[in-house]
Order: structure tokens, then sequence, then C-alpha cells
């Protein structure tokens, strides 16, 4: 896809696709194809960071490919796409007398948006807590539960749903992991010249195909089942920040937000309870004052309580103007499907509780 504000031509791509991969070495569960790279025997995976190691090799053939794949396509952009009522709106464009996607305008960014960053680090957690520290299962029965999308070990997957140790609760062993993949993915796409005559940027803005990824990929490692969606944006996995905005503050901001300067997104939600008043305005304006001095890029707010976006959901005619924040927009939430109402009520009821 292209954006519509300015010549970026955007990739979207799954981190947990790695996972997928990893357990039937480098096969496509859904399709059958050879998709990915060769990880080996998961045998040979005897311990976390070899296990680690193999996540980023299959999370690096998968960056390569979709790089090959855009160049191929990019060049010819022009061609197969052409976009000439949004050239006529670009000076340089109209200067040069070029498409403004097809080296018409002074910058010619390419960006891979990451999607599901949390749930991936979440799953690298578990599977170094339950397959190799606490060995509670092999790596190879951890590939036929999310196979069988944990159908048999619910137990098992609750427990480790509700482990801890999970990105945005300011635990440190987690942060470490959530810094160095980050780092992995930036350093890996961050400049690299596109076919434009630009570079390509990482991004971890989702869009909404932190729902419509998840939808296409199967169960995970951290708890999560096939078909569920994924982390958003930077934000932890839904549910997941247990240990309140602070933590959850901290967190993000462990993270060189310059790694990623196509876009780094943070959603919060927050109970109408906490922001009412002088000292919930003070409260709020302290916290958004501490992300930017700890060099965040853009902070989302949804203030809700669950009742009245249940409240929405059931008399829609009476909520039309009722909007939620989806992802550096608005929308009505009555306008949203059944299923990503659901979603935001679900979230509204975790800050709740």
């Amino acid at each position: 896809p292209r954006s519509t504000l300015f010549p970026y031509t955007t990739l979207f791509r799954s981190l947990l696709k790695p996972f997928e991969l990893i357990f039937t070495n480098g096969v496509d569960p859904g399709t059958g194809l050879d998709l990915g790279c060769r990880t080996g025997d998961l045998a040979e995976l005897a311990t976390f960071d070899d296990f680690y190691a193999a996540y980023l090799k299959q999370l690096d053939h998968i960056i390569e490919t979709i790089i090959v794949c855009s160049l191929d396509f990019e060049q010819y952009l022009s061609t197969i796409s052409p976009a000439q009522v949004f050239s006529a709106t670009v000076g340089h464009s109209l200067k040069v007398a070029r498409d403004a996607f097809q080296n018409g305008s002074v910058y010619n960014f390419s960006g891979i948006l990451n999607v599901g960053f949390a749930t991936a680090v979440d799953a690298l957690m578990a599977v170094k807590k339950f397959v190799y520290e606490r060995q509670e299962l092999t790596l190879a029965q951890l590939g036929e539960v999310l196979r069988d999308n944990w159908q048999g070990h619910e137990k098992l997957r609750l427990r480790i749903l509700h482990d801890r140790d999970k990105f945005g609760n300011g635990i440190a062993e987690v942060d470490f992991y959530a810094q160095a993949l980050a780092r992995f993915i930036g350093n890996k796409i961050n400049l690299r010249p596109n076919a434009r005559g630009g570079v390509y940027t990482a991004s971890v803005h989702t869009a909404r195909l932190f729902v419509t990824m998840g939808e296409k990929t199967g169960a995970t490692p951290d708890g999560r089942l096939a078909g569920e969606e994924m982390s958003k944006n930077v934000s932890p996995t839904m549910g997941m920040d247990v240990g309140g905005v602070t933590a959850l503050i901290k967190s993000v901001t462990g993270i060189d937000s310059a790694l990623f300067p196509g876009d780094f997104p943070l959603d919060v939600m927050l109970h109408p309870a906490t922001v009412q008043g002088e000292d919930g305005l003070a409260a709020l304006r302290t916290l958004l004052k501490t992300y930017m001095e700890r060099n965040g890029i853009a902070i989302h707010f949804n203030v809700f309580d669950a009742d009245t976006l249940v409240e929405a959901q059931r008399n829609p005619d009476k909520y039309q103007g009722l909007q939620v924040r989806v992802c550096g927009w608005n929308v009505n939430f009555t306008e949203l499907s059944r299923q990503e109402q659901d979603m935001y009520i679900r979230r509204a009821r975790n800050i709740a509780e």
C-alpha cells in the first residue's frame, strides 16, 4: 500500500511468523509453502540462545525477502499504479515532471512496519522460562501444543498467559530483550536504499494489521490462541501491562525510539476516574511530559469505562458520536466491527481491574 499523505510506500510484516517457521523449519503451516529458511531440528536448539538465534535468523530471512520483492516492485510503481492527482499536489513532482512515487519527491521513503512487537517479546520470554528454565515441556512438545491451538492444555496456557514476565511492566529482563529486538530490526532496515532514490525506515506502526495479521497467524508461545489479535504499535499485548502506566512508560521508553524513524506510537487506555478534575489533569500532564522527556514520539489515549462501550454496542443509535482512537486517527465506535468493539471493551475492563 501507499500513503496518501506523502510519498511513503509501506510494507507490513509479522513478528510472530518466525515462531511458526521455527517449529516447521521454514515451511509455512497455513499454506505448506517453503517460505522461511532452515533453522534445524528442534532438538538442535539446546539452549534459549539457540532458539533466540533461530528466531532472528527467520526474521532476517523475512526482512530480506520483502526487501527483494519491494525493490522489484517499486521501480515500476509509477507505471503499475500512477498517482497523477496526488503528484499534482507535490511541488517537486511538478517541477521535475515525475510521478511523486517515482523519484518525483525530495524524500522517497519506504517503510517496513513491524506488527506484533510486544507479543513477540512475550513469546520469547515464555519459551525462555517454561521450556529452557523450568523445563515444563520440551520445544517439540510446545510445537505440538501450538499446532493443536492449546487444546487439552488450557491450564498451561493460562499460566503462561498470566505470567508477569510480559512487556510493559517495567521488568528489566523483559525490557532487555525488547531493546535487543528493536536494535536488530532498526539496524537491519534503516537507511538501506530503496528503488525510488530513497531509503527504508523501520516502524512499529501497525494500523489494523494487528487484527488482520492475527487472524492469519497460529497460536504462539505467549498463550495467544490462533486467530487472536497481536499487540498493537509499540503497545503491550492486550491486558498484559498489569504494572500500571508508569511501568508501561518505563518499558516503552527503554527502547531507543530513533530505531523506528517511520513511527513509534504507543496506545494508552485510561479509566475516566484517573484523569478527572485538576488532580487528574495534572497527572495526565506529568505522564505526557515524562513520555516526551524520555524520547517517546507519539502517544494515543482512549479514556473510557467498559460500561459506556457496552451500552454503545447495545444501543448504537444513541452513541453515533462516540469516537475511539485507532492508530493516529479517530473512528466512530459504532462503525467498528463487533470483533473490534469487543477488543476495546476487553481493554477497558482490563484497566478497571
